[in-house]
This record gives C-alpha cells, sequence and structure tokens, in this order.
C-alpha cells in the first residue's frame, strides 16, 4: 500500500478546519462577552468613584493590581503570550515557534481579562487571533497532522480568531493571507475560509451579525473627499510610523526589568490607567466606545489631538509594559481621530464635506491600520466590515495606498516584521519558512 493510499481524504482536513473554526470561535465569543463584563464593571466604577477621593484611590489600586497580576501570570507561566500574541503566532506558521497550547490557552484568557478589565489600552483582537491559533495546534496534535497541515490549522485558526473579534471573516481570510501565509493555494485557502466563515457564525449566534460601528451618513462622499482621503493618509503615516518606532521602544525600556521590577512598572501603567478611567471611563480600555463617540458627535479638532496624543502614549506604555492584549483596537481609535480632525479641517474648506465627518472618520481607521500594520487590502476589507460601508472602497484604497507609500518613504517598517525580528532575530521575513 502506497504513503498516498494512507493519507485522509480531503473531508477530514476540511473537517478539523471546520473545528477549528468552531473552537476557536467558542473562545472568542467567552473571551468578547468576559470583557464586556469586567468592561462594564470598570465603566461602573469609574462612575461610582466622581467625587469621592477614597473611592478614586480604590479604583487606581484596582487597576494597577489588574496590570500586574497580568505581567507577573505572563512572565511566570507562559512568556509567549505578552503583547497581541500575533508575532508568535506567524512564527508559528513559518516553523520557527511551538505552540504550547495547554499553557498560552488559559494564559492568554485570563491574562487578558485582568490587562484589558483593569483598563489597559490594549484590544482583544489580537489575543483572540493567538487563542484561535492555539485552538489550531490543539486540534493538530491531537490528530497527529504533519507539518503542513498543521501550519494551516494554525493560519485557519488565527482567521477565526479574528473573524470572531470584528464580526469579519473575510477580514480574518484577508490578514490570514496577507500578514502570515501569503499562500492563495486551495489547500490553504480553503481551511482558513472554512474556520473563519464557522467561527463568525457562531458569533452572530451570540452577538448578531450587525456590523460593530455606525456611520451615520449615507448620502454619496464628493468626489472632492478624495482629497481628503490622501491627506488623511499622509498624515496616518506620519502617525505610523512614530507609532511603530514608540512601541519598539517602549518595550525596549521594559525589557531589561527583572520579574519584581516587571510587575512593579506594570502596576504603575495600570494606576496610570485607573487614574484616567476617573477622569473619564471612556479614555482607557479598548476604545471601541471611544471611537464611537468620535463617529457620532461633534468633538472639536483641540479635542480630537489631544485623545490622538494621550492614547498614543497610553498604547505604548500599556503594550511596553510586557501584558497580553493587542494593538488593533487601540490604533482604530488613533485613526479615528485623525480622519475625524483631517476632515474637519477641510469641511471649513468645503463646506460641502462637513455632513461626511463620520465617514472621513472611518476612512481613518482604515489608513491607520494600513500605516501601522502595512496590510492595505485587510485595511479596506476591515474598514468596511466595522462600518458596513461598501460605498468607501475607493476612498479607502486611495487612503490606504498613500498610508503605506508614504509610511516607506520614511522608513517605517511594518509593526509585525519589527516585533517578529525583535523575537526571532533578523531572518529573511519574505520567505514563508513553513516546514515541507
Amino acid at each position: 500500500m502506497s504513503a498516498a493510499s494512507l493519507r485522509p481524504p480531503a473531508s477530514v482536513h476540511l473537517a478539523r478546519a471546520l473545528l477549528v473554526g468552531l473552537l476557536a470561535g467558542g473562545v472568542g465569543v467567552a473571551f468578547r462577552a468576559s470583557l464586556e463584563v469586567v468592561d462594564g464593571a470598570r465603566m461602573r466604577l469609574g462612575a461610582w468613584s466622581a467625587g469621592s477621593a477614597a473611592a478614586a484611590l480604590c479604583v487606581v489600586l484596582l487597576c494597577g493590581a489588574c496590570a500586574a497580576a497580568a505581567v507577573a501570570l505572563v512572565r511566570r507561566l507562559a512568556p509567549e503570550t505578552s503583547g497581541s500574541g500575533i508575532p508568535q503566532v506567524e512564527a508559528a506558521v513559518k516553523g520557527w515557534l511551538a505552540v504550547r497550547w495547554p499553557r498560552v490557552l488559559p494564559v492568554k484568557f485570563a491574562g487578558g481579562l485582568l490587562a484589558m478589565g483593569g483598563g489597559l489600552a490594549l484590544g482583544r483582537e489580537g489575543p483572540t487571533v493567538q487563542m484561535g491559533a492555539g485552538v489550531g495546534a490543539m486540534v493538530a496534535s491531537l490528530a497527529e497532522v504533519g507539518s503542513d497541515e498543521r501550519s494551516v490549522l494554525l493560519a485557519a485558526g488565527a482567521g477565526a480568531g479574528l473573524a470572531t473579534a470584528f464580526n469579519a471573516p473575510l477580514a480574518g481570510v484577508v490578514f490570514v493571507l496577507e500578514e502570515l501565509r501569503h499562500d492563495l493555494a486551495p489547500a490553504v485557502l480553503t481551511p482558513i475560509v472554512i474556520a473563519s466563515v464557522a467561527a463568525d457564525a457562531l458569533v452572530g449566534v451570540f452577538f448578531g451579525p450587525s456590523p460593530i460601528y455606525r456611520v451615520e451618513t449615507h448620502s454619496p462622499l464628493p468626489l472632492e473627499g478624495l482629497i481628503v482621503s490622501a491627506v488623511i493618509g499622509l498624515t496616518a503615516a506620519m502617525i505610523g510610523t512614530a507609532f511603530n518606532r514608540g512601541l519598539v521602544l517602549s518595550l525596549d525600556l521594559f525589557a531589561h526589568l527583572a520579574l519584581r521590577g516587571a510587575v512593579a512598572a506594570a502596576f504603575a501603567v495600570g494606576a496610570l490607567m485607573g487614574l484616567a478611567s476617573v477622569w473619564d471611563p471612556l479614555l482607557v480600555g479598548d476604545g471601541h466606545a471611544l471611537v464611537e463617540r468620535i463617529l457620532l458627535t461633534d468633538v472639536p479638532a483641540s479635542t480630537l489631538v489631544g485623545l490622538l496624543m494621550v492614547r498614543f502614549a497610553m498604547t505604548l506604555l500599556s503594550y511596553g509594559c510586557g501584558s497580553p492584549g493587542g494593538i488593533f483596537s487601540p490604533l482604530l481609535v488613533l485613526g479615528a481621530a485623525n480622519g475625524r480632525c483631517v476632515g474637519a479641517l477641510f469641511s471649513h474648506l468645503m463646506p460641502a464635506l462637513a455632513p461626511h465627518l463620520s465617514v472621513f472618520t472611518a476612512i481613518g481607521m482604515g489608513a491607520a491600520f494600513t500605516a501601522i500594520v502595512r496590510a492595505p487590502l485587510t485595511g479596506v476589507v476591515l474598514t468596511i466590515s466595522l462600518t458596513g460601508r461598501h460605498d468607501l472602497v475607493l476612498h479607502l484604497m486611495l487612503a490606504s495606498v498613500v498610508a503605506a507609500l508614504a509610511a516607506e518613504a520614511m522608513g517605517a517598517r511594518p509593526i509585525y516584521d519589527l516585533l517578529l525580528e525583535r523575537g526571532f532575530g533578523k531572518r529573511d521575513l519574505s520567505k514563508e519558512g513553513t516546514p515541507s
């Protein structure tokens, strides 16, 4: 009997991908629901502490303790779960890193709840991607598959994780293909699609199919909006270049600390977030409510600039201290503030653009994603998925292309390339690297 005849049929491979999608979706749904509970509790604590110094001190200490506990948990049990986890997933897909899923799954889940529930300016998307890849590694290990299928199941789990976090199955597929696998072969693409669709279907059962953000303007954006979109892309490149370099510097600042020093530093960062939450509960956490405020209310340009600067610093500190949490949602806040601010400035020159400020806010989100991650197709698809505005394709593409080209001209490198190189040394990142 030949070796080929011993291989399982294609249906078995696809069934495993379906299982990965359902399990990753289940983990993502549980994580998202748990975060909503702890975020709500933190918001209520922030409101309760208003006007009382003693209550405010309790909130500050509690947030500091949550951040410290998250970093201690990560450092002691699974250091690979620090940060977003996406560079670790990319390394695992390339065959550079083994996934210790029995540790990664519980530590990332619990650590993420502590860090983000305590108010650190981080997002759930990166952790959900890493946990999804962990589910893929679990299924691969239990099924005793070869290295090629293991890599595909890891990628499928990662795509399912992003689909779960954003209600965006297409964005999950595109992100995996653009950032992790770079492979359109049917044997790779089909399992990723199946896993992402299965995970998103599960999310729809619990959270509904509606887009995460609502953009109020429904009239077509005038052609003059292309000028604004290009400028948004340019300013996003400036912000993204500074962000990527600042994030690495922040990691370097905290990296030399031993366990006690790292825990103490995380406590200080968490306490700072707690203090910010006493002032305004919307300032801290993943920034979802803050994006909604920027989208739906008339925020002055000076306030937008202040929000951008504050959230910029908060995200660098939150990520740099080594806690588990991603940058997707935080960078959307930066992009939303930038897009709204640029749109507001141009609306004074071209009043016909004034009703479309929320649209420029959404375009800013896609441009910021592209400038920082350098995945323009994912940025376009993700923004459309988040807002449900398919009519913005042209403006999003222009803003994303300008952001990518300008960031490259400024010498900025994609953030996950920087983090991957930082963790695994200089390698040829253009090669897939997966075992054959």
